[in-house]
């Protein structure tokens, strides 16, 4: 069984932690992939989800994969280079799921992608290496 990878910053909380089930995933040409984040969900509703903020990014360059927070998906500052792939499984982030599902994957795809969750109880980041295969 594989342990969930943890990546903690200086501002963490120690009972907050943004968890990823894998830090290596496989990704296939074409095919889409979904890249695993979660973390505590809130026991209140009040802190969903206003002060909840969801950010998936590139650590070569820096580039917004994609961004949620005031309670939806905010694509102003999303790179070009994932426009029109990107979603998150919304109707499951108040249970703690910050999972990236990315579309039509492509060599450019491989890398380090960094998942941060904040909200009003802490705030945490995990860190995913994404492979390229191909195809199958």
């Amino acid at each position: 069984m594989k342990q969930a990878a943890i990546f903690r910053t200086a501002a963490s909380s120690p009972s907050y932690r943004v968890q990823v089930p894998a830090r290596t995933v496989l990704a296939v040409r074409g095919w889409p992939l979904v890249i695993g984040c979660t973390f505590p969900p809130a026991n209140s509703p009040p802190a969903l989800p206003g002060n909840l903020v969801i950010t998936w990014q590139r650590l070569e360059n820096n580039q917004v994969v994609h961004s949620f927070y005031y309670g939806q998906d905010q694509m102003n500052y999303q790179s070009q280079d994932y426009q029109n792939r990107t979603t998150l499984f919304n109707s499951q982030i108040s249970s703690g799921n910050a999972s990236l599902r990315l579309t039509d994957v492509r060599l450019q795809d491989a890398g380090r992608y960094l998942c941060s969750v904040s909200d009003s109880r802490g705030m945490d980041k995990a860190e995913v290496q994404v492979q390229y295969a191909g195809e199958l």
